[in-house]
Protein backbone atom coordinates (compact mmCIF):
# COMPACT_ATOMS: atom_id res chain seq x y z
CA UNK A 1 0.00 0.00 0.00
CA UNK A 2 1.38 3.35 -1.14
CA UNK A 3 -0.09 6.13 0.78
CA UNK A 4 0.27 9.44 -0.80
CA UNK A 5 -0.36 12.82 1.42
CA UNK A 6 -1.39 16.24 0.14
CA UNK A 7 -3.05 13.87 -2.61
CA UNK A 8 -5.96 16.35 -3.56
CA UNK A 9 -3.32 19.24 -3.79
CA UNK A 10 -1.62 20.96 -7.37
CA UNK A 11 0.73 18.29 -7.48
CA UNK A 12 -0.66 15.00 -5.62
CA UNK A 13 -3.71 15.40 -7.66
CA UNK A 14 -1.44 14.74 -11.03
CA UNK A 15 0.51 12.16 -9.26
CA UNK A 16 -2.47 10.17 -7.34
CA UNK A 17 -4.35 9.83 -10.96
CA UNK A 18 -0.92 9.01 -12.73
CA UNK A 19 -0.09 6.43 -9.80
CA UNK A 20 -4.04 5.35 -10.14
CA UNK A 21 -3.58 4.90 -13.97
CA UNK A 22 -0.52 2.43 -13.57
CA UNK A 23 -2.60 0.37 -11.23
CA UNK A 24 -0.74 1.34 -8.13
CA UNK A 25 -2.94 0.52 -4.67
CA UNK A 26 -3.23 3.75 -3.16
CA UNK A 27 -4.52 5.43 0.14
CA UNK A 28 -5.46 9.07 -0.48
CA UNK A 29 -4.96 11.71 2.35
CA UNK A 30 -6.25 15.24 2.19
CA UNK A 31 -7.92 17.29 4.95
CA UNK A 32 -11.31 18.05 3.22
CA UNK A 33 -11.85 14.55 1.48
CA UNK A 34 -11.47 14.11 -2.12
CA UNK A 35 -12.77 11.50 -4.87
CA UNK A 36 -11.88 8.15 -4.67
CA UNK A 37 -9.99 6.89 -7.79
CA UNK A 38 -9.38 3.50 -9.21
CA UNK A 39 -7.44 1.16 -6.78
CA UNK A 40 -7.57 3.86 -4.26
CA UNK A 41 -9.15 4.81 -1.19
CA UNK A 42 -9.64 7.99 0.51
CA UNK A 43 -9.18 8.63 4.24
CA UNK A 44 -9.18 12.44 5.65
CA UNK A 45 -6.52 13.47 8.14
CA UNK A 46 -4.17 16.35 8.63
CA UNK A 47 -0.22 16.41 8.49
CA UNK A 48 -0.76 18.93 11.89
CA UNK A 49 -2.81 16.34 13.76
CA UNK A 50 -0.65 13.37 15.10
CA UNK A 51 -4.18 11.58 16.22
CA UNK A 52 -5.42 11.52 12.60
CA UNK A 53 -2.35 9.82 11.14
CA UNK A 54 -2.47 6.63 13.35
CA UNK A 55 -4.96 4.74 11.69
CA UNK A 56 -3.84 6.52 8.38
CA UNK A 57 -0.73 4.43 8.03
CA UNK A 58 -2.27 1.02 8.79
CA UNK A 59 -0.59 -1.42 6.69
CA UNK A 60 1.12 1.39 4.49
CA UNK A 61 4.72 0.51 3.01
CA UNK A 62 5.22 3.36 1.28
CA UNK A 63 4.81 6.78 1.54
CA UNK A 64 4.91 9.73 -0.75
CA UNK A 65 4.90 12.74 1.48
CA UNK A 66 3.89 16.33 -1.08
CA UNK A 67 1.38 18.11 1.74
CA UNK A 68 3.20 21.36 2.34
CA UNK A 69 2.75 24.80 1.96
CA UNK A 70 4.34 27.35 -1.02
CA UNK A 71 3.06 30.23 0.62
CA UNK A 72 5.62 32.40 1.10
CA UNK A 73 3.10 35.06 2.49
CA UNK A 74 3.63 32.83 5.65
CA UNK A 75 5.69 33.74 8.53
CA UNK A 76 8.52 31.61 8.67
CA UNK A 77 6.90 30.48 11.85
CA UNK A 78 4.54 29.20 10.01
CA UNK A 79 6.10 27.48 7.14
CA UNK A 80 8.12 25.70 9.48
CA UNK A 81 5.23 24.67 11.42
CA UNK A 82 3.84 23.17 8.61
CA UNK A 83 6.44 22.17 6.21
CA UNK A 84 8.63 20.65 8.71
CA UNK A 85 6.54 19.62 11.94
CA UNK A 86 4.28 18.18 9.10
CA UNK A 87 6.66 16.16 7.74
CA UNK A 88 7.45 15.20 11.34
CA UNK A 89 4.83 14.17 12.26
CA UNK A 90 4.29 11.84 8.65
CA UNK A 91 7.44 10.59 9.49
CA UNK A 92 6.87 9.68 13.51
CA UNK A 93 3.37 7.95 12.46
CA UNK A 94 5.19 5.98 9.53
CA UNK A 95 7.81 4.70 11.70
CA UNK A 96 5.16 3.52 14.11
CA UNK A 97 3.30 1.48 11.20
CA UNK A 98 6.77 -0.33 10.02
CA UNK A 99 6.36 2.12 7.18
CA UNK A 100 9.91 1.15 5.18
CA UNK A 101 10.08 3.83 2.64
CA UNK A 102 9.81 7.42 2.67
CA UNK A 103 9.75 9.31 -0.90
CA UNK A 104 9.75 13.13 -0.06
CA UNK A 105 9.11 16.21 -2.31
CA UNK A 106 11.71 18.14 -1.33
CA UNK A 107 12.83 20.95 -3.68
CA UNK A 108 15.97 22.69 -5.49
CA UNK A 109 15.41 25.71 -2.84
CA UNK A 110 17.22 23.97 -0.43
CA UNK A 111 20.22 25.46 -2.64
CA UNK A 112 19.86 29.06 -1.99
CA UNK A 113 22.36 30.64 -3.92
CA UNK A 114 25.74 29.22 -5.85
CA UNK A 115 27.07 30.81 -8.81
CA UNK A 116 28.37 27.74 -9.79
CA UNK A 117 26.13 25.61 -12.79
CA UNK A 118 24.26 23.31 -13.37
CA UNK A 119 23.67 23.18 -9.90
CA UNK A 120 24.29 19.26 -8.67
CA UNK A 121 23.13 17.43 -5.46
CA UNK A 122 26.42 17.39 -3.69
CA UNK A 123 26.42 21.56 -3.37
CA UNK A 124 26.09 22.81 -0.02
CA UNK A 125 22.74 23.24 1.13
CA UNK A 126 22.60 26.99 1.72
CA UNK A 127 18.81 28.09 1.60
CA UNK A 128 17.85 31.77 1.57
CA UNK A 129 14.17 32.18 2.55
CA UNK A 130 11.84 29.96 5.52
CA UNK A 131 10.79 27.24 2.67
CA UNK A 132 14.28 25.92 1.67
CA UNK A 133 15.09 25.99 5.29
CA UNK A 134 12.07 23.91 6.26
CA UNK A 135 12.93 21.61 3.29
CA UNK A 136 16.26 21.32 4.76
CA UNK A 137 15.16 20.67 8.08
CA UNK A 138 12.70 18.01 6.81
CA UNK A 139 15.63 16.07 4.54
CA UNK A 140 17.84 16.04 7.99
CA UNK A 141 15.03 14.64 9.98
CA UNK A 142 14.24 12.15 7.66
CA UNK A 143 17.89 10.81 7.03
CA UNK A 144 18.55 10.49 11.12
CA UNK A 145 15.34 8.69 11.35
CA UNK A 146 17.09 5.13 9.39
CA UNK A 147 13.87 5.01 7.17
CA UNK A 148 14.71 4.48 3.10
CA UNK A 149 14.20 7.45 1.48
CA UNK A 150 14.58 8.79 -1.46
CA UNK A 151 14.53 13.29 -1.56
CA UNK A 152 13.05 14.43 -4.95
CA UNK A 153 14.01 18.48 -5.75
CA UNK A 154 11.96 19.42 -8.40
CA UNK A 155 12.97 22.89 -9.46
CA UNK A 156 9.74 25.19 -10.43
CA UNK A 157 6.97 23.20 -11.40
CA UNK A 158 4.27 24.46 -14.21
CA UNK A 159 1.44 23.43 -15.79
CA UNK A 160 -2.54 23.23 -15.54
CA UNK A 161 -3.26 23.88 -11.89
CA UNK A 162 -0.24 25.92 -11.17
CA UNK A 163 -1.40 29.50 -12.73
CA UNK A 164 -0.92 31.38 -9.39
CA UNK A 165 1.98 33.85 -10.05
CA UNK A 166 2.54 33.03 -13.74
CA UNK A 167 -0.98 34.40 -14.23
CA UNK A 168 -0.27 37.65 -12.87
CA UNK A 169 3.05 37.93 -15.15
CA UNK A 170 0.74 36.65 -17.88
CA UNK A 171 -1.39 39.54 -17.31
CA UNK A 172 1.65 41.91 -17.37
CA UNK A 173 2.33 40.76 -20.67
CA UNK A 174 -0.90 41.31 -22.22
CA UNK A 175 -1.60 44.37 -20.90
CA UNK A 176 2.12 45.52 -22.20
CA UNK A 177 3.31 46.61 -18.46
CA UNK A 178 5.74 43.40 -18.50
CA UNK A 179 9.53 43.87 -18.36
CA UNK A 180 12.35 42.41 -19.31
CA UNK A 181 14.44 41.81 -15.85
CA UNK A 182 18.01 42.71 -16.37
CA UNK A 183 19.38 41.71 -19.54
CA UNK A 184 16.90 38.99 -20.27
CA UNK A 185 19.78 36.52 -20.95
CA UNK A 186 19.65 34.11 -17.88
CA UNK A 187 18.55 30.49 -17.65
CA UNK A 188 15.52 28.91 -16.92
CA UNK A 189 14.58 25.75 -15.84
CA UNK A 190 11.10 24.67 -14.68
CA UNK A 191 9.64 21.12 -14.94
CA UNK A 192 6.09 20.56 -15.75
CA UNK A 193 4.12 19.01 -13.55
CA UNK A 194 3.46 15.89 -15.43
CA UNK A 195 7.21 14.75 -15.59
CA UNK A 196 7.48 16.13 -11.97
CA UNK A 197 4.36 13.54 -11.26
CA UNK A 198 6.42 10.54 -13.40
CA UNK A 199 9.26 11.49 -11.62
CA UNK A 200 7.21 10.40 -7.91
CA UNK A 201 6.22 7.61 -9.56
CA UNK A 202 9.67 6.36 -10.53
CA UNK A 203 10.42 6.97 -6.82
CA UNK A 204 8.11 4.82 -5.39
CA UNK A 205 8.11 2.16 -7.39
CA UNK A 206 12.12 1.54 -6.99
CA UNK A 207 13.87 0.74 -3.79
CA UNK A 208 14.93 3.20 -1.02
CA UNK A 209 17.88 5.42 -2.64
CA UNK A 210 18.89 7.25 0.50
CA UNK A 211 20.00 10.18 -1.57
CA UNK A 212 18.36 13.30 -3.34
CA UNK A 213 17.54 13.72 -6.39
CA UNK A 214 17.06 16.86 -8.85
CA UNK A 215 13.97 17.18 -11.03
CA UNK A 216 14.02 19.60 -14.20
CA UNK A 217 12.52 19.68 -17.51
CA UNK A 218 14.26 18.72 -20.59
CA UNK A 219 15.30 21.86 -21.37
CA UNK A 220 17.12 25.76 -20.18
CA UNK A 221 14.79 28.60 -21.48
CA UNK A 222 16.29 32.44 -21.67
CA UNK A 223 13.81 34.81 -19.70
CA UNK A 224 13.54 36.59 -22.81
CA UNK A 225 12.48 33.17 -25.10
CA UNK A 226 10.09 32.32 -22.09
CA UNK A 227 8.48 35.69 -22.21
CA UNK A 228 8.27 35.59 -26.06
CA UNK A 229 6.66 32.14 -26.26
CA UNK A 230 4.03 33.49 -23.32
CA UNK A 231 3.11 36.85 -26.08
CA UNK A 232 2.81 34.76 -28.99
CA UNK A 233 0.19 32.08 -27.46
CA UNK A 234 -1.48 35.36 -25.97
CA UNK A 235 -1.13 36.67 -29.14
CA UNK A 236 0.44 40.25 -28.07
CA UNK A 237 3.76 41.58 -28.51
CA UNK A 238 6.31 40.51 -26.29
CA UNK A 239 8.11 42.76 -23.98
CA UNK A 240 10.98 44.92 -24.68
CA UNK A 241 11.64 47.03 -22.49
CA UNK A 242 13.96 46.94 -19.82
CA UNK A 243 14.19 47.14 -15.94
CA UNK A 244 16.88 46.67 -13.25
CA UNK A 245 16.48 43.44 -11.12
CA UNK A 246 16.65 45.96 -7.84
CA UNK A 247 13.94 48.11 -8.86
CA UNK A 248 11.70 45.34 -10.48
CA UNK A 249 11.86 43.35 -7.11
CA UNK A 250 11.35 46.75 -5.28
CA UNK A 251 7.92 47.22 -7.53
CA UNK A 252 6.94 43.78 -6.25
CA UNK A 253 7.69 44.76 -2.57
CA UNK A 254 5.28 48.04 -3.04
CA UNK A 255 2.75 45.84 -5.43
CA UNK A 256 2.62 43.79 -2.44
CA UNK A 257 1.74 45.95 0.59
CA UNK A 258 -0.97 48.02 -1.66
CA UNK A 259 -2.67 44.86 -2.44
CA UNK A 260 -2.88 43.62 1.25
CA UNK A 261 -4.05 47.12 2.38
CA UNK A 262 -6.59 46.83 -0.26
CA UNK A 263 -7.54 43.72 1.08
CA UNK A 264 -6.72 41.89 -2.59
CA UNK A 265 -4.46 38.81 -2.82
CA UNK A 266 -1.32 39.74 -3.50
CA UNK A 267 0.84 36.74 -5.18
CA UNK A 268 3.73 37.84 -3.69
CA UNK A 269 4.79 39.06 -6.91
CA UNK A 270 8.22 39.81 -5.56
CA UNK A 271 8.93 35.59 -5.27
CA UNK A 272 8.25 35.37 -8.97
CA UNK A 273 9.97 38.26 -9.87
CA UNK A 274 13.31 36.71 -8.36
CA UNK A 275 12.95 33.41 -10.05
CA UNK A 276 12.75 35.05 -13.46
CA UNK A 277 15.60 37.29 -12.74
CA UNK A 278 18.16 34.50 -11.70
CA UNK A 279 20.44 32.43 -13.87
CA UNK A 280 19.84 28.73 -12.22
CA UNK A 281 19.85 26.09 -14.23
CA UNK A 282 19.81 22.01 -12.79
CA UNK A 283 21.86 18.87 -12.67
CA UNK A 284 19.38 16.32 -13.62
CA UNK A 285 21.51 13.25 -14.99
CA UNK A 286 21.81 11.25 -11.40
CA UNK A 287 18.00 11.01 -11.51
CA UNK A 288 18.25 10.04 -15.55
CA UNK A 289 20.85 7.56 -14.30
CA UNK A 290 19.31 6.05 -11.23
CA UNK A 291 15.79 6.41 -11.38
CA UNK A 292 15.36 6.43 -15.41
CA UNK A 293 14.00 10.02 -15.36
CA UNK A 294 13.42 10.94 -18.99
CA UNK A 295 11.04 14.63 -19.23
CA UNK A 296 9.42 14.58 -22.14
CA UNK A 297 7.62 17.77 -21.80
CA UNK A 298 9.20 21.08 -23.91
CA UNK A 299 8.33 24.59 -22.61
CA UNK A 300 6.80 25.42 -26.24
CA UNK A 301 3.92 22.55 -24.99
CA UNK A 302 3.76 23.14 -21.35
CA UNK A 303 3.70 27.27 -21.61
CA UNK A 304 0.70 27.11 -24.54
CA UNK A 305 -1.06 24.39 -21.26
CA UNK A 306 -0.51 26.89 -18.72
CA UNK A 307 -1.66 29.86 -20.92
CA UNK A 308 -5.03 28.02 -22.61
CA UNK A 309 -5.84 27.08 -18.82
CA UNK A 310 -5.98 30.78 -18.27
CA UNK A 311 -8.97 31.12 -20.45
CA UNK A 312 -10.80 28.55 -18.81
Amino acid sequence: MILITGADGNLGSYVSQLFSKKGLKTRLMSRGGMKKLRNSEVVQADILDKYSLTKTFEGVKTVVHLAATLDFGKSPKEMMKINYEGTKNVLDAALAAGTTKFVYASSVAVYGFNPELPVSENFVLKARDSYGLSKIKSEEVIKKSGIGYTFLRPTVIYGAGFETGFKTIANLIRSGRMKIIGDGENRLHFVHVKDCANAFYLAATKKPFDEAFNIGGPEVITQKEAFALVSEFLGVAPPNEHVNKRIAVWGAKINYIIKKLQGKDPHVLERYIKVLSSDRYYDTSKAKKALGYRPAVGYREGIKEVVDSLAD
